[in-house]
Order: C-alpha cells, then sequence, then structure tokens
C-alpha cells in the first residue's frame, strides 16, 4: 500500500544516479539501513497511507523489507547517504503466465524529507528498470483514494486507475476505499 508522495521531479533518473535539483541518488538498500527505514516505517504519517500498525520494531522492519527473489527494495538517499525515502517492488519470477508483472507495495519518504522530489526519483528509477531491464510490461500500484496528492503523481507518471475497491483498508477507526491503478509498458509514451 503507498503512502503519501511528493510532486515529481522534471527528468528521469537512472539507477544510482544523483539528480543535480535535488541532491538525491537511488541505491539497494542494505542492512545497515535498518534503523533508517524504522524511522520512516515508524512515522505516524506513514499509517494513513499504508496497510502497517503502530508500533514496529527495527528488527521486524528489516525482516519485511529485506530484499529477497521476489522483493526489491530501492531507498533514496542524500549526499551523506541518509536514507529519507523507500521503494518495495515485488515481483513473480516463479510465475512464468505473471512473471511480466511487477507491483510497487510501498513508497515512503521520511517526513523531513517530503516534499524534495524522493518519491517521483524512487518510482521514475523503478519504472526505468523494470521497463528497460527486467521486461516488466504491466506495473501495479493500490492507493487510497483520499491521497488525492499520491494518484495526481501516479497518473504523470503514466498509471491509470483501473478501478476502485470499496473499504479495501481500515485505519484510525474507519474504513477506507483504495484505488487500483497500473502503468503498461506497451500503452506508455515512448521514452
Amino acid at each position: 500500500m503507498i503512502t503519501t508522495l511528493h510532486p515529481p521531479i522534471a527528468e528521469p533518473v537512472a539507477t544510482g544516479a544523483a539528480d543535480a535539483t535535488t541532491d538525491l541518488r537511488v541505491r539497494a538498500a542494505v542492512a545497515d539501513d535498518a534503523p533508517q527505514l524504522h524511522a520512516i516505517l515508524d512515522s505516524p504519517h506513514l499509517l494513513d497511507g499504508t496497510m502497517r500498525i503502530p508500533h514496529s520494531t527495527i528488527d521486524a522492519a528489516w525482516d519485511e523489507l529485506r530484499p529477497n527473489d521476489h522483493q526489491r527494495v530501492l531507498v533514496a538517499v542524500d549526499r551523506s547517504d541518509r536514507v529519507i525515502g523507500l521503494l518495495v517492488l515485488v515481483t513473480h519470477p516463479g510465475a512464468p503466465r505473471h512473471q511480466h508483472v511487477a507491483h510497487i507495495d510501498l513508497v515512503a519518504t521520511h517526513p523531513d524529507h517530503q516534499g524534495r522530489g524522493a518519491a517521483g526519483m524512487l518510482i521514475r528509477t523503478v519504472i526505468e528498470m523494470a521497463e528497460q531491464w527486467m521486461a516488466i510490461e504491466r506495473l501495479e500500484l493500490i492507493v487510497f483514494t483520499p491521497n488525492t496528492r499520491a494518484i495526481r503523481l501516479y497518473e504523470h507518471l503514466g498509471f491509470e486507475i483501473e478501478g476502485t475497491m470499496a473499504s479495501y483498508g481500515f485505519g484510525r477507526g474507519r474504513h477506507v476505499d483504495a484505488h487500483i491503478m497500473a502503468r503498461l509498458t506497451s500503452r506508455s509514451p515512448a521514452r
């Protein structure tokens, strides 16, 4: 489930590249990032945009985010290599009829660094990686309907709303609807 996102940056950013306007770069998450990832995942602002519940531990956060054959975790870092955002991409390499599909499971930024372009940079990096290196035809995500800022960003990046799921999530004592959105490589403009 996706969390609050930021306005997009102007140009696509390749994996590991720095963006001149934000001084951010994207890299793969490593075990040493666990405390910083936990700080993001345990932020109160994150709860409203995800399926997470409060009070996780650092070990539980890393166990959940640990990269494996089906999950890639990218982080946006600043000049001092401080993690300010993360993205989890889930793939299906062992499913011959579904291996062309990937799911953006989480996009999150540290509350002190919202609006710096980290989410847009992470999503652009994953789009480039999925379409140019992983033969992904369908890149999908789920976003709560009140998260209009994220929805605008996704639409700007070529994702389309395919449907709305009523009462998909629960938080703060109420049910909330969610959109399923997808970007299909064959329908997306050439890069």
